[in-house]
């Protein structure tokens, strides 16, 4: 018991640091915003007429895309397939980022062509529109032929917009929270297009090019610190279980133990 508590502790204080991480990284993209001289507004209700920096605009979201339709609605049981064109959903987005290989889908080829209105393209992002709602992420290149299901796929104006820079803005504390306030529905809250109306700060693309780096460096470097801590939780309890082990089975001499 003596042993284990410290251990117990030591793992208490390697998840408080994953917490901490966890909230540095969502306030991350809001930081740097306030970085490059964006002042993050006290509440979502003055992001619309939020002052930004000479150069910078407030535009609504529908003026800034191409495109927004949704991807497939509907059962999958009979379109899965064990190989295939990867099939994205709502699983895979995660810290804005697909994470395909977490959980593989794929539909077939030919279910696939018949659909080219979710084909998914590089620079796409993908808004999470059920369940966990508000998460985006964006196609990021070479990601290859994709479809998805249930998710809003905003394509943006190039000349106006990188999707890199939407699917970072979108990850904020302020832009995330601004899309769960446009949710409907009391039982099963959902997106649909009111999402057009909704406030996104655009810095011009050189600026926006450098706010997607910098976003990109500091999440990566608190991914490794998550990463790093996690693996000190496994090795913790692994030793715990080793050494609960050893003194059952009289590997330790636990005569001698600290009262």
């Amino acid at each position: 018991d003596y042993e284990t508590a410290k251990i117990d502790a030591l793992i208490t204080k390697q998840e408080q640091l994953i917490a901490t991480l966890h909230e540095r990284r969502l306030t991350t993209v809001d930081q740097i915003l306030e970085e490059f001289g964006f002042t993050i507004p006290q509440s979502l209700a003055e992001l619309d007429s939020a002052t930004p920096p000479i150069g910078w605009r407030i535009i609504h979201l529908g003026t800034v895309l191409r495109q927004l339709t949704n991807g497939f609605v509907g059962p999958t049981r009979d379109i899965l397939v064990d190989d295939g064109v990867p099939y994205i959903q709502s699983t895979h987005i995660k810290q804005g980022r697909i994470a395909f290989d977490r959980r593989p889908f794929y539909v077939s080829q030919k279910w696939h062509d018949e659909r080219p209105r979710i084909h998914l393209r590089e620079g796409d992002v993908l808004i999470v529109q059920t369940g966990d709602i508000g998460k985006a992420a964006v196609v990021p290149p070479d990601f290859g032929e994709a479809s998805c299901h249930a998710l809003q796929i905003a394509r943006v104006k190039p000349e106006i917009l990188s999707g890199s820079y939407l699917a970072a803005f979108l990850s904020s504390w302020i832009g995330y929270h601004y899309l769960c306030s446009l949710a409907t529905g009391a039982l099963h809250p959902h997106l649909e297009a009111g999402i057009r109306a909704m406030p996104v700060v655009v810095p011009p693309l050189e600026i926006q090019s450098m706010i997607v780096r910098r976003v990109s460096e500091q999440t990566a470097k608190i991914d490794r610190l998550v990463a790093k801590s996690t693996e000190v939780i496994d090795t913790l309890q692994e030793y715990r279980s080793a050494l609960i082990t050893d003194a059952v089975t009289g590997k330790i001499d636990v005569r001698e133990a600290v009262a």
